[in-house]
């Protein structure tokens, strides 16, 4: 009887065992796809933020071209007569406007790459870490 026990024992320590390792294969399997989804998740966002810095690229190289044309125009218009002064004047406060805003994009573009290479980081290491936990956990009968 003590034997039967012992056995029934052990065969409801196995079923427990086999459950236990279906819900770890269930929650590898939950984790990865949710790995998954965030890493997805992570690269649509980094696609984004890639495609906003494009833009803001180009935005300050045209405002770049733009200050350079005010310029150039503020360089001629200061070779003209001194009734033009207040036309040099307008140019200048554009030029300084324009200046203004392009060191302000430069440092949004700063900022935002920034940001990107830290969610980079954020992302590969959460990855690795996840990895290395799923790999344990296999290793481990």
């Amino acid at each position: 009887q003590e034997l039967l026990a012992t056995q029934a024992e052990l065969e409801r320590s196995r079923a427990e065992v086999a459950a236990l390792r279906a819900q770890l294969r269930e929650l590898e399997e939950k984790g990865k796809m949710e790995l998954r989804e965030n890493v997805d998740k992570s690269k649509l966002e980094q696609r984004e933020v890639e495609c906003a810095l494009q833009s803001e690229q180009a935005r300050a190289k045209m405002l770049e071209a733009e200050l350079a044309a005010m310029e150039v125009k503020a360089s001629a218009c200061a070779q003209k007569d001194t009734e033009h002064m207040s036309t040099i004047t307008e140019l200048n406060a554009e030029s300084d406007t324009l200046r203004q805003q392009v060191a302000m994009l430069s440092k949004q573009l700063e900022l935002a790459t920034i940001d990107l290479e830290a969610e980079a980081n954020a992302t590969s290491k959460f990855t690795a870490c996840f990895f290395d936990i799923s790999n344990r956990l296999q290793k481990d009968p």
